[in-house]
């Protein structure tokens, strides 16, 4: 398996960056969030204990209470289908099915099936189409299972799919397509006191009717996470001493050895991470949310955080929607930001008579616009010297900023042309090396 050139991280940060995420929100009664998600760049929910769940419908400026039917319940997952279809996967420590379904925005809850115990994991691909990872039978042994959700209505039947009777637990689960999906299983030591896990990575692209185990990390060291990057490039693992990607939808496997808390990909080049540096003799470390446009090799810090290291809540959570705006949790705050967190104190911009800046310029790997019209939909185009246009897209209003990955573009002059509603032009040159 390739190895990759890990560097220490002292090495790892050699840009430092005006913070760009703005902390939007700190939910008030809570002690420990479980999780975020967001299902949209406006769209989203806070997850903690006691039933907590909070939405938010206009990217994080307002958060409005659901009501959950067991206010004890540790909320782990949550799905939303439509505007009123709410699916709600918590921890309640009981027997029965902890795969909660409302069809009028949380006013009443049902079970999704009722023939579901001590669920583990869930994860739906639509409201037809789940699996999960629960307490499973077969030929008289107990042991853990896979089953194939036929959809998030009340009392849904349930197949299952794949049975083990090693000693561990399904802790992720990851709908892909119609056919494809991933789940890891960590399988205990049997350690009666203090057991350790090693994560099994389980790979089905027949709908759940056949599995195979595609990765195993080594001994003692589970999955934090399974994931998609953003433009579909690749399929990672995120372990405690690395990260595990694939280009070939899950088949193999290569690893990145690097310490992350927490990261989110936007592409096989591109991902925002969390690492943490010591603080030495001084007791307080520091959280770095950190930024790497080259596969990994080097990461920018955007946001740094003391991190007392004898504080026992280290639940961080991390989303980016798109390669502008993300989401970032940490002790119950939430962060967020719409221009990527760039924003380079040592990196000059090119002002050109019209106003438009560019970061950095000349550029290697990728640039960062910041737009001039944030009342209006923009068009932004960009032309080589010979005419011949390489990128094209559309922002949004009240989009601020466009990162554009330039890194296979030839080396030359290049011209960034805006165009807003009315047809106002705004023009700039780059260099790119």
């Amino acid at each position: 398996m390739k190895k990759s050139i890990y560097f220490f991280i002292t090495m790892i940060f050699p840009i430092m960056l005006t913070a760009q995420w703005q902390q939007i929100y700190s939910p008030q009664d809570v002690n420990l969030l479980n999780n975020i998600k967001f299902f949209n760049e406006e769209t989203g929910v806070l997850l903690a204990n006691n039933g907590f769940v909070e939405m938010t419908q206009d990217g994080g400026q307002s958060w409005n209470a659901i009501a959950y039917a067991d206010q004890t319940a540790a909320m782990n997952d949550f799905f939303v289908f439509g505007t009123n279809n709410f699916v709600a996967f918590s921890n309640q420590g009981s027997i029965l099915s902890n795969i909660m379904v409302s069809h009028n925005s949380g006013a009443l809850w049902y079970q999704v099936s009722p023939d579901l115990s001590f669920t583990e994991a869930v994860d739906f691909l639509n409201n037809s189409l789940g699996f999960c990872g629960a307490f499973g039978t077969e030929n008289a042994t107990f042991g853990h299972a896979i089953y194939r959700l036929g959809g998030i209505g009340p009392y849904q039947s349930v197949d299952q799919a794949y049975f083990t009777g090693q000693d561990g637990y399904f802790d992720h689960i990851l709908c892909l397509n119609e056919q494809l999906v991933l789940a890891s299983f960590e399988v205990s030591d049997g350690n009666p006191n203090l057991p350790n896990y090693s994560g099994i990575l389980l790979r089905s692209d027949d709908q759940g009717n056949s599995w195979t185990q595609v990765l195993q990390p080594g001994n003692n060291i589970p999955f934090l996470k399974l994931g998609k990057s953003i433009d579909g490039s690749c399929l990672y693992a995120h372990t405690p001493y690395g990260v595990f990607y694939s280009t070939d939808e899950g088949l193999t496997w290569e690893e990145q050895p690097i310490f992350l808390m927490t990261l989110d990909l936007l592409s096989r080049q591109t991902a925002y991470g969390v690492v943490v540096t010591t603080g030495g003799t001084s007791m307080i470390d520091t959280l770095n949310l950190a930024f790497t446009n080259d596969a990994w090799q080097t990461w920018v810090p955007q946001l740094k955080i003391p991190f007392d290291p004898t504080f026992t809540d280290r639940s961080l959570y991390l989303q980016m929607l798109s390669e502008n705006t993300g989401y970032f949790a940490y002790c119950n705050h939430l962060y967020k930001t719409t221009n990527g967190g760039f924003v380079g104190i040592n990196e000059k911009p090119a002002n050109t008579q019209s106003g438009l800046s560019i970061y950095p310029n000349p550029a290697n790997d990728h640039i960062l616009i910041e737009l001039p019209y944030m009342n209006s939909n923009l068009t932004v185009e960009v032309f080589g010297s010979d005419g011949s246009k390489v990128y094209s897209t559309q922002t949004k209003i009240g989009q601020q900023c466009l990162n554009i990955d330039c890194s296979v573009w030839n080396p030359g002059i290049y011209y960034i042309r805006t165009t807003d509603m009315s047809g106002k032009m705004t023009k700039s040159k780059l260099i790119v090396q």
